[in-house]
Order: structure tokens, then C-alpha cells, then sequence
């Protein structure tokens, strides 16, 4: 779990605590002269329900739809905003009483609410940037008939659906095309290259957010396989006998190259394993962590299964 979302889990059960004590408090009327009904009330709501979604929601909606924050760097910012504003909120709210106008508990209000905003404006945007790659499969379609007969029948065809990383891997050439044409430049970085590998991030999608011209890079593509580049086969089962698998790798690379894992995957997790999206960038150790599994244990069982 990251930074923050791990601060904003954490901060909400301290709220969590005092909300408590100080409805208890509240409830026996020790100290009549203070309203403690707003504090127990802001610090269950807005501190421990808020922000223990917020830590979830920043950790695991991402993960599920296998993309980023929109806005990964306003997480720390809502952090502080949220807490500063709660605070703010709460003090300018006794002030109020004894001196009828508080600016105190003007900005705090105002905080607060840019967190919350903050918070829905980011996830908003993520599930649906998400959503949008989902719907990228169907955007091609040939112009014509006429298009489909022109081609040989072993004409190798390009699917927006088709991962970025398998295209590039398997077909010598494409790279330069796909950073040209499909204006993918981030793809000049072999930082980047291994992040798309590792996400498997669709064609379509990732030509869709850079703005490229998805039918006219598919034609290239296309034109480029069939009449100059070979592909290059995977060697997945030349694996050698003695390699281990580590915790540190990625699920879905243990079941593209180690098929036979499949059994233990869902002997520990379950058939929902196969299914979540986590598994393109989530190690072997962080789902063993997430299900409360011994990670030695899991590794142990995994290199016996392959």
C-alpha cells in the first residue's frame, strides 16, 4: 500500500478513537459548558468514514480497473487538505458559538469540502478514463467490404484489443511505428516499455489517450507485418527445469510462462484470482499478503506446481 492511502487508513482510526471516546463522554454529560455532539459527529464522518474510503478507494479502485489514479499526485495534497480542514471545522465551530462569526470555521468548511471534491473529481475520472479504454475494442471497423476481400488469407490482422507489448515483442519494426504513427512517443523510454509490458495496456486505449489516429496506425502496422517484418515466436516452454519463481514477480507473467501454477493460484485464491485485473502488475508476494497467506509457504507451493 502507497503513502498516503496507507496515512489516510491510519488517520481515520484515530478518528475513529477519539469520535468514540468523545461520544461517550457526550453521552454521560461531563462537560455541559461544550458541545461535543458536532466534534463526535465530524470526527466519525468526515474522519474515520471519509478517509478510511478514501485509503481504500486511492489503494484498490485503480488496481481493479488495471490503470492509474487520473490524478496521482493530488493524493497527497487531499491528505493534508482533509485533515486541516476537519480540524479547522471543528475549532471555528466553537469559536462560532462564543463569538457568533467565524472565519475559522469558514475556511475549514471550505477545505473540507475541496477534499471531497478532490476525492470524487479523481476517482470519477479513473473509472471512467477505464471505462473508455473497455470501449476501444469496438472502434475499428473496416470501411468496407471490399477492404476485407482485397487481403490474402493469411493476412496477419492488428485488433485494438491486442496488447501494446505483444505487438512491439512479437513483430521487429513496430515500435517505430507505433511511437510515429500512433504518436505513443512515451514509448522512446525503456522505462515506459517495461510499465506497458507489465500493465498490459490494449492498443486502442493507449493510441485513444495520446490522441493518435487509431484506424490510419493499424493500417501501418498491418502493411508493415504483412510485407516486411517476420514475428518472433515466444519460447515460453524452453523454460529451464531449475527456474525458481521468486515473490517478486509479477502473477501474470508466472502463469504466461509456468501454465501448470494455475492449480495452485486457484487452490489458494480461488477462482476470483483469474479474473481481477490486479494480476497484470500485482507480485506474488503482494497477493499472498492480500489473502493472508504465508508468502514462503506460496512461493514453496508455486515452484512444486510448475
Amino acid at each position: 500500500m502507497e503513502t498516503y492511502p496507507r496515512r489516510f487508513v491510519q488517520t481515520s482510526l484515530v478518528y475513529l478513537f477519539f469520535g468514540v471516546v468523545i461520544g461517550v463522554i457526550s453521552s454521560f454529560d461531563i462537560l455541559k459548558h461544550i458541545d461535543l455532539k458536532l466534534i463526535h459527529t465530524h470526527f466519525n464522518l468526515l474522519g474515520f468514514m471519509f478517509m478510511v474510503v478514501c485509503g481504500v478507494g486511492y489503494h484498490i479502485l485503480p488496481r481493479f480497473n488495471g490503470t492509474d489514479l487520473y490524478f496521482p499526485k493530488w493524493v497527497a495534497p487531499h491528505f493534508w487538505i482533509a485533515n486541516i480542514g476537519l480540524i479547522l471545522m471543528v475549532v471555528g465551530f466553537h469559536i462560532n458559538i462564543k463569538m457568533s462569526n467565524s472565519v475559522v470555521l469558514v475556511i475549514g468548511a471550505a477545505l473540507s469540502a475541496i477534499s471531497v471534491l478532490m476525492f470524487v473529481v479523481n476517482i470519477f475520472l479513473t473509472i471512467q478514463f477505464r471505462n473508455r479504454k473497455a470501449e476501444v475494442k469496438d472502434i475499428v471497423k473496416p470501411k468496407t467490404e471490399a477492404a476485407k476481400i482485397q487481403k490474402p488469407a493469411n493476412w496477419i490482422t492488428i485488433d485494438p484489443s491486442m496488447k501494446v507489448a505483444e505487438i512491439f515483442d512479437k513483430y521487429p519494426g513496430t515500435l517505430e511505428i507505433l511511437i510515429k504513427d500512433g504518436k505513443l512517443v512515451p514509448l522512446s523510454s525503456p522505462e515506459h516499455i517495461n510499465k506497458v509490458r507489465d500493465r498490459g495496456i490494449p492498443l486502442g486505449a493507449a493510441v485513444m489517450n495520446h490522441g493518435g489516429d487509431l484506424e490510419y496506425l493499424i493500417e501501418q502496422l498491418e502493411k508493415h507485418i504483412n510485407t516486411v517484418s517476420q514475428p518472433i515466436e515466444k519460447e515460453v516452454k524452453l523454460t529451464k527445469p531449475d527456474e525458481l519463481i521468486e515473490k517478486t514477480m509479477v502473477i501474470g507473467k508466472v502463469l504466461e510462462k509456468f501454465p501448470a501454477t494455475k492449480e495452485v493460484f486457484q487452490k489458494f485464491f480461488g477462482e476470483g484470482c483469474f479474473k481481477c485485473p490486479g494480476q497484470a502488475f500485482e507480485t506474488v508476494e503482494q497477493s499472498a499478503k492480500m489473502h493472508n497467506v504465508d508468502t514462503d509457504t506460496f512461493v514453496d507451493a508455486l515452484n512444486k506446481g510448475k
